[in-house]
C-alpha cells in the first residue's frame, strides 16, 4: 500500500507504530563503503532539477541521458568554466551517463553544479542543481535497499540515537538530507558523545508497520555491534 504524502515533515506518525513493531524483526544488515555512487537524471525532457546532498568527499555522480549517445557532455561548478566530460553505456542502469563524477568541494557549505548535454540535433540540455555538503558519514549499513547511515559522536559506535526517516512516496530523500534538516541539533548531541544512526528505507511510501519492522531490525543490530552498554535511542524525523 502506498501512502500518498511526501517526506518527512510529518513523519512523527511514525512513531505511533513504535507498539506494533514485531518482535522477530530480523534482517541481514551488512557493513557497506561510505563513498556511494548517484545516478541523477538528466535526460530529455527532463526539467526537474532537484537540490543535492552530499556527505563530504563521499559522493560520485553519474548523469543519466537515456539510451541516445550526446555530442558533447560538460560540467561546470559554482559559476565557473564548462569542463568537457566523457560517457558511457551503463548496463546495470540500461542508459547512456557521463564518466564518473567527483565533485570538487573540500568544506561543508552550499554549492552549485550545473550539467549539460547537446543532443544528436545540436541542442543543448541544461540542468542546474543546488549542492549542499554535510559531514562526512563514519558508517553506512544496508539492508534490501534500506540504508542506517551512521554519525559517530566519539571513537566507536557506543550511544546510537536512531532517527527514523517519515513518508517519502518518490523515494528522493538520501540520508545526507534527513542529515542536514537537524544538522546543528545533531552535531550538538554528537558533543555528548552520542551517535546518529539514520534510518533510510528502501520504500519510503510503504505502509508505516512495514518500515517500522525496519526499524526495528536496525535497532536490533545497532545494538548487538555497539561497543557501549546503554540502550539505542529511538526518535522521528
Amino acid at each position: 500500500m502506498k501512502i500518498n504524502i511526501k517526506n518527512s515533515y510529518i513523519s512523527i506518525i511514525i512513531c505511533l507504530v513504535i507498539g506494533i513493531f514485531s518482535q522477530n524483526a530480523i534482517a541481514e544488515w551488512t557493513e557497506v563503503s561510505t563513498n556511494k555512487v548517484q545516478p541523477i537524471d538528466a535526460g530529455p525532457g527532463y526539467y526537474y532539477d532537484s537540490e543535492q546532498f552530499m556527505p563530504l568527499s563521499q559522493y560520485q555522480y553519474i548523469f543519466t541521458i537515456g539510451i541516445e549517445s550526446p555530442i558533447e557532455m560538460q560540467i561546470k561548478y559554482d559559476g565557473g568554466l564548462w569542463i568537457n566530460i566523457g560517457w558511457g553505456f551503463y548496463e546495470d542502469l540500461g542508459r547512456v551517463g557521463s564518466d564518473l563524477i567527483t565533485p570538487p568541494w573540500t568544506e561543508l557549505g552550499s554549492y552549485a553544479m550545473e550539467f549539460r548535454w547537446k543532443d544528436v540535433s545540436g541542442d543543448w540540455q541544461e540542468h542546474a542543481y543546488p549542492v549542499t555538503v554535510v559531514e562526512s558519514v563514519d558508517h553506512r549499513y544496508w539492508s534490501n535497499g534500506n540504508e542506517v547511515a551512521v554519525w559517530l559522536g566519539g571513537s566507536t559506535l557506543n550511544r546510537p540515537m536512531v532517527i527514523a526517516e517519515g513518508f517519502d512516496n518518490d523515494n528522493t530523500t538520501n540520508y545526507p538530507e534527513l542529515f542536514s534538516m537537524g544538522a546543528d541539533l545533531f552535531n550538538s548531541i554528537r558533543n555528548y558523545e552520542v551517535d546518529i544512526a539514520i534510518v533510510n528505507f528502501a520504500d519510503g511510501g510503504i505502509s508505516m508497520s512495514d518500515n517500522a519492522a525496519v526499524v526495528q531490525s536496525a535497532v536490533n543490530y545497532l545494538n548487538s555491534i555497539q561497543q557501549g552498554t546503554d540502550q539505542t535511542i529511538f526518535q522521528c524525523c
